[in-house]
């Protein structure tokens, strides 16, 4: 008989990740559902289907701006599974082409190339083609001063230090709920 894992999965079989992004505020019901195995309960809290892929975010597209490859994953992780159509960059050329590829929401890290991020999200508001996108500032810090000048600079939202991947998917589909 294998050894089970943590997290419910035969550690020499099938099973589930070792290591998964869980939100904080349902992670002890999400790994009681994996201990006794009631997998349409794990599902349903996770908002995803038996693939893996969940239809909340189906047909928007969401452009990452992030230098930190790491994190920059994480939030393509997080959002794809939620159904999204994530792209992340950390070239600035590649936002030249932001109105011509459909993108319905960007996500941009406030250190980004420095201050930059702001004259970016300024500079997105003004152009014609994407002051429509909304956009949502993510960064380390949560200074006042900080959040007035991302959201004065034409943020939809602005999310400060030790967010969660979870917060930032339901703050992703609040603000695509106030522009659909």
């Amino acid at each position: 008989m294998s050894e089970k894992s943590r997290y419910g999965g035969k550690k020499d079989g099938m099973g589930f990740y070792e290591l998964m992004v869980v939100p904080r505020d349902i992670y002890t019901q999400v790994i009681d559902a994996i201990e006794h195995n009631r997998m349409s309960d794990f599902y349903r809290l996770l908002g995803v289907t038996p693939s893996g892929i969940s239809r909340e975010g189906a047909g928007n597209r969401i452009l990452v701006i992030e230098d930190k490859l790491k994190l920059a994953q994480a939030v393509n992780e997080s959002l794809s599974r939620r159904g999204f159509d994530v792209t992340y960059t950390a070239e600035k050329k590649k936002l030249l082409n932001i109105e011509e590829e459909g993108i319905n929401l960007i996500i941009i890290d406030l250190t980004f190339h420095g201050a930059d991020a702001l004259k970016l999200c300024r500079s997105l508001r003004e152009n014609e083609h994407t002051a429509r996108i909304p956009v949502i500032i993510i960064n380390g810090k949560s200074e006042e001063d900080d959040i007035i000048a991302g959201l004065e600079a034409g943020a939809d939202d602005y999310i400060g230090k030790d967010f969660s991947l979870g917060e930032l998917a339901a703050r992703v589909k609040a603000v695509l709920r106030r522009y659909n």
